[in-house]
């Protein structure tokens, strides 16, 4: 008789490595995610702080499914130029 290999919680050896894989991948995207997301509010507030509102509301502008802050420092920035 063969003897199989032992499977692990994950169903097999291999799903185990590959979910671990995944996991370190995507935390580690999500860090830098984080980070370019607090990196680009900061710039925009310092922008907008300093009354520069076109470069505020360039640095907040993004994607659609960005940050409510950064969506928030564009708005202000568009009523400061009354736009």
């Amino acid at each position: 008789m063969a003897r199989e290999q032992q499977l692990d919680a994950a169903g097999s050896p291999q799903k185990g490595r590959v979910i671990f894989t995944l996991l370190a991948v995507l935390t580690l995207g999500w860090s830098a995610f984080a980070q370019d997301h607090q990196a680009r509010l900061g710039e925009a507030q310092n922008a907008f702080d300093a009354g520069g509102w076109d470069e505020a509301l360039r640095l907040a502008q993004g994607p659609a499914d960005q940050s409510p802050d950064l969506d928030f420092v564009a708005g202000l920035a568009l009523a400061r130029m009354e736009r």
